[in-house]
């Protein structure tokens, strides 16, 4: 029993324990993003293209969480969000996964809700 244990100890804190975390400035925004390292991956020059956060982050307004994808000119592309965003004539919920236009400014192209 022992044995199964601390096997399982072991496995998570190889799975868990070897992720390092990152943080960065991003040009485009005033704020910094945290990311776990493992999850990240960039576009030629070192821009980054996407991570997996790991504690909210609030850019151009929008509270963060989760996966963040970015164009290769630094503006968001996708991200999931950590609290509702209200507009207009609607709410998108929390958790909701948000796609944005590569435009300027920055306008919400789709996104997709969490729950009805």
């Amino acid at each position: 029993m022992k044995k199964i244990l601390f096997s399982i100890c072991a496995a998570v804190l190889i799975i868990f324990g070897c992720s390092s975390i990152k943080t960065i400035s991003l040009s485009n925004y005033s704020g910094q993003i945290s990311f776990f390292d493992n999850t990240s991956e960039y576009y030629s020059g070192d821009k980054i293209k996407k991570c997996k956060l790991s504690d909210t982050a609030t850019l151009n307004g929008y509270k963060c969480i989760s996966w963040i994808w970015f164009f290769e000119n630094g503006q968001i592309k996708q991200f999931e969000t950590a609290e509702e965003i209200k507009m207009k004539n609607f709410v998108i919920p929390s958790n909701s996964t948000v796609f944005l236009a590569n435009k300027t400014p920055i306008k919400l192209n789709t996104f997709g809700f969490q729950k009805m």
